[in-house]
């Protein structure tokens, strides 16, 4: 799904600050973004086919009550590796909300 994104931003007119950006990078940096699509759109795939799958197993409430634990591993990654260091009260609370809705869900089931 992020490679058709990144393949749709190369082609499209509308962007053609993107497409200047990318024709200043260095070869090293190209590969390093296109291989950065390539990982998003297999971790995309893996995480839609996985939940589907878990589907078939399943009731939808148990799947649904894993996957908005999700959340707590964004802000993990968004703090810790892209130093996401604005508004991080409301996003740690925002985090513990979904958390919880996730366990209540599943303990009330």
């Amino acid at each position: 799904m992020s490679l058709a994104f990144g393949i749709a931003i190369l082609i499209s007119n509308e962007t053609k600050t993107v497409k200047n950006i990318l024709q200043n990078l260095k070869y090293n940096e190209k590969r390093h973004f296109f291989m950065a699509i390539f990982f998003a759109s297999l971790s995309t795939a893996i995480s839609n086919l996985s939940i589907n799958y878990a589907f078939t197993f399943q009731d939808v409430a148990y799947v649904m009550a894993i996957k908005r634990v999700m959340p707590f591993f964004a802000f993990l990654i968004g703090y810790f590796y892209f130093k996401e260091k604005t508004d991080v009260k409301r996003k740690i609370f925002a985090t513990i909300l979904m958390v919880l809705g996730a366990v209540m869900i599943t303990i009330l089931q």
